[in-house]
């Protein structure tokens, strides 16, 4: 994360994609059952298969949903919402 974005990035240090904080609606922690029974076509940036899920729905772009999972997925959600000027949720 930066002050004005979520950046995704591998290996340690090649940034990937960049969401703009301005440009999300919403990022909320969802469970595995979830993921496999959403609708929505988005893209999937998993490394850890077997954690927190984090789901996040944007303005614009390619992909309108995304689901990731950062290293501390609680800690990470209530950041950006609070960037975003929404308040915690950990449903």
């Amino acid at each position: 994360m930066t002050e004005h974005s979520i950046d995704f990035i591998i290996f340690g240090k090649f940034r990937i994609w960049k969401i703009l904080y301005q440009d999300i609606l919403d990022i909320h922690i969802t469970s595995l059952a979830r993921v496999l029974l959403n609708p929505h076509f988005g893209l999937s940036l998993m490394n850890r298969p077997f954690t927190h899920y984090v789901e996040v729905h944007t303005r614009r772009g390619v992909f309108r949903y995304l689901l990731i999972t950062p290293d501390n997925p609680q800690e990470f959600v209530r950041t950006v919402r609070q960037k975003i000027g929404k308040p915690p949720n950990w449903a």
